[in-house]
């Protein structure tokens, strides 16, 4: 999360700049999508140790 926090300041640091923002708002898409798979493999162990 404190990544994400990082390139949210970055993407509004671009932003205010004048700078469009898009690689930043790219690379967090990337970083969000990884933790969404991060998230389901975790719900997946913790239901396998409910089992």
């Amino acid at each position: 999360m404190i990544a994400l926090a990082e390139l949210d300041g970055l993407y509004v640091k671009e932003r205010i700049d004048g700078g469009d923002g898009v690689a930043i708002a790219a690379v967090r898409d990337q970083i969000t999508a990884w933790v969404a798979d991060e998230d389901a493999v975790l719900t997946e162990l913790r239901g396998r140790l409910q089992s």
